[in-house]
Parts: C-alpha cells; sequence; structure tokens
C-alpha cells in the first residue's frame, strides 16, 4: 500500500478548501487577502527574545 508524503496530502487539502469557497463564492483574492491579514498578526504577535 502507497503512502502519500506529507505535502501531498497538504496539496489535496488545499485543492478541497479552493473548490469549498468557490461553490460559496468565495474568490481566491479574497483568499489570498485573509492569508495575508492572518500572517500578519501571526508575525506582530511573535515575541523576540
Amino acid at each position: 500500500m502507497l503512502i502519500p508524503d506529507k505535502d501531498e496530502v497538504a496539496d489535496r487539502e488545499w485543492i478541497s478548501l479552493l473548490l469549498q469557497a468557490r461553490a460559496m463564492g468565495v474568490t481566491v483574492e479574497e483568499i489570498r487577502a485573509f492569508i495575508r491579514a492572518c500572517k500578519h498578526v501571526n508575525d506582530s504577535n511573535s515575541v523576540t527574545v
């Protein structure tokens, strides 16, 4: 039995999420903007020592 690697599983999950978003009327640009905003929040919450 062939076990898919983590990258392949992650790719499938992203594709599934994108297809669900499209079905709900969310554009790829809206998804990108959301991811950028989340990254910005995570970066600003990180603590440097």
